[in-house]
C-alpha cells in the first residue's frame, strides 16, 4: 500500500492541526495579512465570523477571532487548511518549526 504524505508528517492533516494548536501564542504575535488569509479559507469561515474578525483593530485580535471562532469549531481540516496558507504565504510563520511541540498535557 503506498503512503499518501511520502512520510513526511507535515503533509498530514493531525500534524498540522496540532501545530497550530501548539503555536497558537507566537501565531497572534506574528501572522501579518490575516483578511487575506481568511479570504483564502473561503467558505470555511462564516460571513458573521468573517464580519467580526474584519472588524477588529490589529492582526494580532484578528488572528485571535479566527483561531477562537472557525479554526477552533472547524477541526483539523479548517486548521490544516490556514496551516498550509501560512506554509504557502507566510513562510516565515512555519520556517523552522517543522515538528509541532510536544504537548504539556
Amino acid at each position: 500500500m503506498e503512503r499518501c504524505w511520502d512520510g513526511d508528517p507535515s503533509k498530514r492533516p493531525r500534524f498540522k492541526a496540532k501545530f497550530i494548536d501548539n503555536n497558537k501564542a507566537e501565531l497572534i504575535k506574528s501572522v501579518s495579512e490575516v483578511m487575506a488569509i481568511v479570504d483564502k479559507l473561503g467558505n470555511m469561515v462564516q460571513s458573521e465570523t468573517y464580519s467580526v474578525i474584519k472588524a477588529q483593530r490589529t492582526s494580532q485580535d484578528k488572528v485571535r477571532v479566527l483561531l477562537q471562532r472557525t479554526l477552533h469549531s472547524g477541526g483539523a481540516k479548517v486548521k490544516a487548511a490556514f496551516y498550509d496558507i501560512l506554509k504557502t504565504d507566510q513562510k516565515a510563520q512555519t520556517k523552522g518549526k517543522h515538528t509541532a511541540k510536544r504537548s504539556l498535557s
